[in-house]
């Protein structure tokens, strides 16, 4: 593999995958060969990932690790769907997650006093979404989180 650079945004991109995969911090760091604590280090922007944690990761799930590289192609364009067993969370805590992410990157970017482009605020309107209305989930747990979301 030719020599690259880890993307300056990269606790963004780790970010955007474990959203877009619907992992949890665990979930993602086992792949990874880490704990959890340590992807949201990463996630945060307190550690860089090491490459050859990185390029684990993507092995073990035929992920291109070029979507970690600076320059390289986002996670949202290089994997699709949630990747973890749809029972292992209730569409309410996948809508936080993703909720979750939104607020924290709107903060990463208010407070280094930049601005999100109107297609970053669109990717994540259409991800909490997705997250909101997975038709893979409870119809129950649907009607409620609906009842919730309305206010």
């Amino acid at each position: 593999m030719a020599k690259w650079q880890v993307a300056s945004d990269i606790a963004g991109r780790v970010l955007e995958l474990r959203t877009i995969t619907g992992m949890t911090q665990e979930q993602l760091g086992k792949l990874a060969g880490v704990n959890g604590r340590q992807v949201y280090s990463w996630e945060k922007g307190h550690a860089v990932p090491p490459r050859g944690r990185l390029g684990r990761l993507c092995e073990s799930q035929d992920w291109p690790i070029e979507m970690f590289a600076e320059g390289g192609p986002r996670p949202r364009t290089c994997v699709s769907g949630p990747r973890s067993p749809s029972n292992e969370r209730t569409r309410r805590e996948g809508y936080q997650t993703v909720y979750a992410g939104a607020i924290a990157e709107v903060y990463v970017h208010m407070e280094g006093g930049t601005e999100m482009s109107p297609q970053r605020v669109m990717y994540w309107l259409n991800a909490m979404l997705a997250a909101f209305t997975r038709p893979d989930e409870d119809a129950g747990d649907s009607e409620q989180v609906q009842g919730n979301g309305s206010h």
